[in-house]
C-alpha cells in the first residue's frame, strides 16, 4: 500500500477488505478508491470508509466472494450505500451468448499466436473434475481462488 500511495496511483481497487485505513492518504493524492464487496454488510462498511466506487461481485464470479448471486446483490448494495456509485461484476450477460462468442474469438487469437490450449478444461484455467491426476502432476493452469486449485 505504501507504493500505491507514494506512486500516486490514479485508481486503486481493493479486492480484499476495507481500504479505510489508507483512504485519507489516497484521497489526498487524488486516487479514486474502489472496493469489491460480496455482501451488503461489507458494502456498508466500505461506504463508511468513504470509498468512491463500490463493486458488487456476486457468487457468479467464481463463488469465492459471496453466497449471493450478482443480479440479486447489485440492487441490495445500491439500496444500502445511497449515492455511492455501484458497479456490478460476475457473470453479467444479456442472454445473447456474447460472452461465449467473445471467448471463442479470444481463443482463436491465442491459437494464431501459438498459445496451447489447456487440456481437459472447458474454459482456460478452470480445472474440471476429471483433471485430478493432471493437476497433481503440475500440468495445466489453475485459476487463483478456485476451490479445486486450493486443494491441489
Amino acid at each position: 500500500m505504501e507504493v500505491v500511495v507514494e506512486e500516486r496511483v490514479p485508481v486503486y481497487a481493493a479486492g480484499l477488505g476495507d481500504p479505510g485505513p489508507w483512504i485519507d492518504r489516497l484521497h489526498k493524492n487524488g486516487t479514486v478508491v474502489m472496493a469489491v464487496v460480496g455482501a451488503v454488510r461489507h458494502a456498508r462498511k466500505v461506504a463508511e470508509s468513504r470509498v468512491d466506487i463500490i463493486v458488487a461481485q456476486g457468487h457468479d464470479a467464481g463463488g469465492h466472494n459471496s453466497p449471493v448471486g450478482t443480479m440479486a446483490l447489485i440492487p441490495q448494495v445500491v439500496d444500502a450505500v445511497g449515492p455511492i456509485p455501484v458497479l456490478g461484476a460476475g457473470a453479467i450477460t444479456d442472454g445473447a451468448r456474447r460472452g461465449g462468442r467473445a471467448h471463442a474469438r479470444r481463443r482463436r487469437r491465442l491459437d494464431r499466436l501459438g498459445v496451447p490450449r489447456d487440456r481437459g478444461s472447458r474454459h482456460p484455467g478452470l480445472p474440471e473434475a476429471g483433471d485430478r491426476g493432471q493437476r497433481r502432476r503440475g500440468h495445466g493452469r489453475l485459476a487463483l481462488g478456485h476451490r479445486e486449485a486450493r486443494r491441489a
